[in-house]
């Protein structure tokens, strides 16, 4: 399918020197709203293949911080780490001090800790916050979306206290920002289930405030809302919210389905 569509690239205006990202996302996202996995599979493969094929180092980065995230979903350890290798090598030829790479930063953080080398990826998040507090980006998405994935990283260490601070401070920044209750409620689902063996009380506030989020009706049904459900469903079923629980999992497979 996809050899197809680009069979005529040279009767196109499009530069033929970089890779189009925006088609590279849109395809992408086509495969999630359907939860069709290994449709994304073969789209981030060939699109990495192109870049590399064009020399477009900067929209290949694109491609591999996608690709990087997908192996969490999928598992894939092998290809997370040798990705994280090819990642490191282009943002070494590109320069590590950008906001853009920060980003990336954090995914690479993220997904060692998926696959449990969360101490190997604290260096991570520390240079991505430094490169955030350069550039003044202490209240801005990223930064919150940086200390939810370290919590985790945390967590995964033991290291409680830590992980607790760094979910209240990204919560404290995503009430400022407009369009971000999927992203707090899944703070919520992750305060809740952390609290939860000191205060049961305190955990059911946080799944309720959680619930709001999900519940709200200004959101999409879409595919992205579907995943945001499926990470929030287990604080509810791990907490004995079993019917809360199952209703999120209900949406989520009705909009995969749909």
């Amino acid at each position: 399918m996809e050899e197809n569509e680009f069979s005529c690239r040279s009767c196109s205006a499009e530069p033929t020197n970089t890779i189009n990202v925006r088609r590279f996302f849109e395809k992408l996202d086509a495969c999630f709203d359907k939860n069709d996995l290994e449709g994304a599979k073969n789209v981030l493969d060939f699109w990495a293949t192109e870049a590399r094929g064009l020399g477009d180092y900067c929209g290949l980065l694109s491609v591999l911080n996608e690709k990087i995230g997908f192996t969490r979903r999928n598992g894939d350890k092998a290809t997370a780490l040798a990705t994280a290798e090819e990642i490191e090598s282009i943002i070494d030829k590109g320069g590590r001090n950008r906001v853009s790479v920060a980003t990336v930063l954090v995914n690479l953080g993220t997904t060692l800790n998926h696959f449990n080398e969360g101490e190997k990826g604290l260096k991570y998040f520390e240079e991505a916050e430094k490169t955030y507090d350069q550039y003044c980006m202490d209240e801005s998405y990223e930064y919150a979306s940086l200390l939810n994935n370290r919590a985790a990283t945390y967590i995964a260490l033991n290291k409680k206290q830590d992980a607790l601070r760094d979910y209240k401070r990204a919560l404290a920044i995503l009430e400022k920002l407009d369009g971000s209750q999927k992203e707090q409620a899944e703070t919520y689902a992750n305060i809740a289930e952390l609290i939860a063996p000191d205060s049961i009380k305190e955990a059911d506030e946080n799944l309720d405030k959680c619930w709001e989020k999900l519940t709200d009706e200004t959101l999409a049904h879409d595919g992205e809302y579907a995943f945001t459900l499926t990470k929030c469903a287990p604080a509810f079923r791990n907490l004995g919210r079993e019917i809360e629980a199952e209703v999120l999992t209900d949406i989520a497979k009705e909009i995969y389905s749909a």
